[in-house]
């Protein structure tokens, strides 16, 4: 259903401009792996991770507006979850945490002040 293509950092700002994201790409410079995600569609969002503790951290996670509230979001992290066959993380911004509760996160003690959800692949 999704393909996932690899993408350098300095493909970030274009592909900004061309699938109108909220992404600031300068946060980013030093970021993990940054992956373009599309369908039949297109290009339908971004995701950047990084290998974490257990498993992976989800640093960015995008779906761009065009493409919202068709539960595309959510489709392809339930098939991140299955294929990564490992823990997942993510320390979501507040306005997003009722979506990666949706999908099965749930709040994770960790040592640092940020927010933290974790998806227990493990069980």
């Amino acid at each position: 259903m999704f393909d996932v293509v690899e993408i350098p950092y300095e493909k970030l700002e274009e592909l900004k401009e061309q699938v109108e994201l909220e992404l600031l790409p300068y946060f980013y410079k030093k970021a993990g792996l940054i992956f373009t995600i599309s369908n039949h569609e297109g290009n339908i969002g971004i995701i950047i991770i990084r290998e974490y503790s257990d498993g992976f951290l989800i640093e960015y996670f995008e779906i761009v507006k065009n493409q919202r509230n068709k539960k595309l979001g959510r489709k392809f992290i339930y098939d991140c979850i299955q294929d990564l066959k490992t823990n997942i993380y993510v320390a979501p911004f507040p306005e997003k945490e009722r979506f990666w509760k949706n999908c099965g996160f749930k709040n994770y003690k960790n040592i640092s002040p940020m927010l933290c959800y974790k998806y227990d692949n493990d069980n």
